[in-house]
């Protein structure tokens, strides 16, 4: 008999191929992969997700999502859900309401710009929402009481810019409040150093009786330190210690930072904050509500909005342009005009790419060019070649913008000239897109990857994930999600920090964390080889060793095999501690399926060496 041949395939760096006829898959690719990737020289199980919220928010869909980056150090997670607006606090992976009053099953369109994010849906008043930080000036404990022995009030450091009622967010827990403590001034301050009525560092107050022997006071955006209290006169007072120095008139409203008449854990779980815990409080502000925006972008130094313009009922071939100065938030500059798009076309979305507005309608990529100056901007087509974009799919990247094209449901490159599809192997699994719900399709960006989740052949929600490699252009399939994703999100800054939340239809939140199940369920993973023929047509094989490299082992690995394209998958591959197999089976061809769906387990394969004698057929050769 013939000596033994040893073949390995130890090499898959091609990924997932699915050419056709499947016989030109070269020998580094495989037929098919699911929830696998191939990375730094292995296939392995991609990552898993957990549900972040117990309790369903609203009992709604969750229509939107956004990570609102007010400052480096400071991000909100914040999402829509029916008539509400919430953001998640991240240590304790608490929902927390911060805004009701929206239409439910509008999306919500976020632009956060200069510490303000600013929102609209097409519908409701726009609306802009700042946060303001501060601390407790006094523990809690877990119970219903406020601070420094008070029943019903709290003591912060600071109350600038908070609204006279409101909630504050400390940690996990939401606590709402009626009041701020406050009186009026006795008499006008200016713009300086000095105290009110002639005094260099007294101030004088219409009631000081609820005001501590020493303290601070705030009005308008200063705060004032003081170190005495006599009477109705405060004393050794400091201007501008907290906030920033301003003129102040005769009965102006003077606070202490004590929130009055609260409700502890209206939100959220109540529990104990140690002096000084951080107190978060949002406060949100109608703008341009003459006109309602249908979305919002930054640039050039300006907050832009976009509306489809009607008149007498008519759609007209125009757009909304609000030119927001952001420089003063509460004295926005609201320049609104209509600005002509050609051919009745509605705006599915946009982004700035490389100093320039992009606008995708039905059929077109237009520019908008110009400086910030609203008369000198122009409108001009780009690329008449696109198709419909799926409104959410739209993403940047460096070189370009990609989005789905609802002519073909293909991933598309725009790159300032032209559009081309992204890939060639990613086709087959991108035509089982239900086009019927494309617009349900969303797309991020995520280590070099664009997701794509989409619902597949008669699914009418989004239900798998589409994974395309840029750096290789290899692409991945995802499912087993435990729930049907309605939004997706990724918009952390900073390398290593990603967090990618995926919404469900019933307000669940889940948080891809690259766990090892989804949620306690086991991630069944596989990918399928080629059918190996060893050459030659005229070639029968006798199959007789296998040999597996990876890190994975019978307990977490099952490995079958298929003979003849009988697509069975009946035969099982049994390793030995060697990881070695020795078989005897007798076909043409032959082809691999490697599973993990153990739970807590992951699936590391490197390759494999397949061993085995060809023969003519009818004889040894």
């Amino acid at each position: 008999m013939a000596d033994l041949k040893l073949v390995p395939y130890l090499n898959f760096e091609e990924g997932k191929n699915t050419y056709f006829p499947a016989w030109t898959i070269p020998d580094n690719a495989v037929k098919e992969a699911y929830n696998t990737r191939y990375e730094r020289g292995k296939w392995f199980t991609r990552g898993g997700i957990t549900q972040i919220n117990d309790t369903a928010a609203s009992g709604n869909a969750v229509t939107s999502m956004f990570r609102w980056y007010k400052d480096a150090s400071t991000k909100f997670t914040l999402w829509a859900s029916g008539v509400k607006l919430y953001f998640l606090e991240e240590t304790t992976d608490e929902l927390l309401e911060i805004k009701t009053g929206l239409t439910t099953g509008k999306r919500l369109r976020f632009c956060d710009a200069e510490g303000v994010l600013y929102c609209c849906n097409g519908t409701d008043n726009n609306f802009y929402i700042n946060n303001y930080a501060t601390t407790l000036n006094g523990a809690l404990t877990n119970d219903t009481q406020g601070n420094n022995a008070q029943a019903t009030s709290i003591d912060v450091t600071s109350i600038l810019g908070f609204p006279t009622s409101g909630t504050i967010f400390i940690g996990g827990e939401g606590i709402t409040y009626t009041n701020i403590t406050s009186t009026t001034l006795a008499g006008a301050l200016a713009d300086d150093t000095q105290g009110n009525n002639a005094q260099a560092t007294s101030i004088d107050i219409t009631d000081a009786s609820a005001f501590d022997s020493s303290g601070t006071i705030f009005i308008g955006n200063e705060g004032i330190t003081y170190t005495g209290k006599s009477t109705n006169k405060l004393t050794g007072c400091t201007r501008g210690a907290v906030g920033t120095r301003e003129a102040h008139s005769n009965l102006a409203v003077t606070y202490r930072g004590r929130l009055t008449t609260i409700a502890r854990g209206a939100y959220g779980t109540r529990a104990a904050h140690s002096t000084l815990a951080t107190v978060y409080c949002f406060k949100s502000t109608d703008f341009s509500t003459d006109v309602k925006f249908d979305n919002l972008i930054w640039h050039l130094n300006r907050l832009r909005g976009y509306k489809n313009h009607v008149t007498s009922g008519l759609p007209q071939p125009a757009v909304y342009w609000s030119d927001v100065n952001i420089a003063d938030a509460n004295s926005l500059d609201d320049n609104v005009s209509p600005v002509s798009i050609p051919n009745s076309e509605t705006i599915q979305n946009w982004v700035v790419w490389q100093g320039i507005i992009l606008m995708f309608t039905q059929n077109m990529i237009y520019q908008w060019t110009g400086t910030s100056a609203e008369e000198t901007f122009d409108i001009r087509s780009r690329y008449d070649g696109v198709g419909t974009s799926s409104p959410d799919s739209v993403v940047k990247l460096q070189g370009g913008v990609a989005f789905i094209n609802t002519s073909d449901s293909f991933l598309h490159l725009y790159n300032g000239t032209t559009s081309q599809i992204l890939g060639f192997n990613q086709q087959d699994d991108y035509k089982r897109i239900n086009n019927d719900y494309i617009d349900k399709v969303f797309c991020f960006v995520r280590d070099n990857k664009i997701h794509t989740v989409a619902p597949l052949d008669s699914a009418t929600a989004p239900d798998y994930c589409l994974v395309y490699d840029l750096l290789n252009g290899r692409d991945y399939l995802d499912h087993g999600y435990s729930p049907v994703a309605s939004v997706v999100y990724d918009r952390e800054k900073t390398a290593g920090k990603e967090k990618t939340y995926i919404a469900d239809s019933s307000g669940y939140l889940y948080r891809y964390d690259f766990g090892t199940s989804d949620d306690g369920v086991a991630i069944d993973a596989y990918f399928i080889t080629k059918s190996y023929e060893w050459g030659r047509f005229d070639l029968n094989k006798d199959w007789r060793s296998f040999r597996l490299h990876g890190r994975s082992t019978t307990t977490n690995l099952t490995i079958t095999y298929d003979l003849d394209g009988a697509n069975t998958f009946a035969g099982t591959v049994t390793l030995d501690s060697d990881n070695k197999f020795y078989f005897a089976a007798y076909s043409h061809d032959i082809a691999f399926k490697f599973r993990n769906a153990v739970l807590d387990s992951v699936m590391s394969v490197y390759g494999f060496i397949l061993g085995g004698h060809a023969k003519y057929i009818g004889g040894e050769r």
